[in-house]
C-alpha cells in the first residue's frame, strides 16, 4: 500500500513487494544522482529486475519522478485508487490472497522468484517438482470445491 511520496528507500521497499497498490496522488523516484551518489549494486539489481531496464534507467540516470498515473503505466504499481479507497482496495486483495491455498501461493512465489533470478530453461527436476501439487490435500479440496461450485476451505497440506 503506497500513499503519497515513495522515493529512494521507500521505492526499494515497494519493489520488494509482490503487489503494489497506490493512491492516485502518489509520486515515485530514486533521485540519488541529484545528491551526487549512485545506488548500491544490490538495490540497483532489485530496481532493474522488478521494473526493467528502461524504467531503471529513467529512475537512476535521469532521476525521474513518476506521477501515480505514469508509475501505473510503467508497471511500478499494479493498481491506482483514490486515497479514500486505498485501504479497502488493499484489504480486498489481501482477502483474495488469503482465500487461496497457501501451498499454491508459496509454490507460485518460488516460481516467480526463480524466473526473476534465472532466465535459463527449467531443469527436468524443476519441471517434475512443478507437478507435486497433485499429492496435496489442498489440491483435492480445491478440485472438489470447483466441481461442486462451492468455496474451498484449504488446510495448508
Amino acid at each position: 500500500m503506497i500513499q503519497g511520496v515513495c522515493m529512494g528507500g521507500g521505492l526499494e521497499i515497494a519493489a520488494a513487494c509482490d503487489i503494489r497498490i497506490a493512491s492516485d496522488d502518489s509520486r515515485f523516484g530514486v533521485p540519488v544522482a541529484r545528491m551526487g551518489f549512485p545506488l548500491a549494486f544490490g538495490e540497483t539489481e532489485l530496481i532493474f529486475r522488478v521494473f526493467g531496464r528502461s524504467v531503471a534507467a529513467e529512475l537512476l540516470l535521469a532521476s525521474r519522478i513518476y506521477t501515480a498515473v505514469e508509475a501505473h503505466i510503467a508497471g511500478i504499481v499494479q493498481r491506482l485508487t483514490s486515497r479514500n479507497d486505498l485501504l479497502d482496495q488493499v484489504m480486498a486483495v489481501a482477502n483474495q490472497i488469503s482465500e487461496s491455498s497457501c501451498l499454491a501461493n508459496r509454490s507460485n512465489k518460488l516460481q516467480i522468484l526463480r524466473f526473476m533470478k534465472d532466465s535459463s530453461p527449467l531443469s527436468e527436476g524443476e519441471r517434475r517438482a512443478g507437478y507435486l501439487f497433485a499429492e496435496w490435500e489442498d489440491y483435492k479440496i480445491g478440485l472438489h470445491a470447483f466441481q461442486k461450485k462451492i468455496k474451498p476451505e484449504f488446510k495448508g497440506n
